[in-house]
């Protein structure tokens, strides 16, 4: 899984957790998205970022060909 699914996949679990009953204005949302992506453990991005490097050095070392399915 890329970097960028990994990470907007955590964020999309936080903010549909804390979804409001009702309507929610565009402001209140975009505070709630903030809040979610910036309550993100510091260890998880690290670890993703990790898995993310040893993904892009088993690529180069394949050559450019997929080496495994993450």
């Amino acid at each position: 899984m890329s970097l960028d699914y990994a990470i907007w996949i955590e964020i999309a679990k936080k903010v549909d957790a804390t979804a409001p009953k009702g309507k929610e204005t565009k402001e209140a949302f975009l505070a709630r998205l903030r809040k979610a992506a910036m309550g993100l453990r510091k260890g998880y991005v690290k670890s993703v970022i990790k898995r993310m490097r040893k993904n892009i050095k088993a690529l180069l070392d394949a050559n450019g060909y997929t080496p495994k399915s993450d």
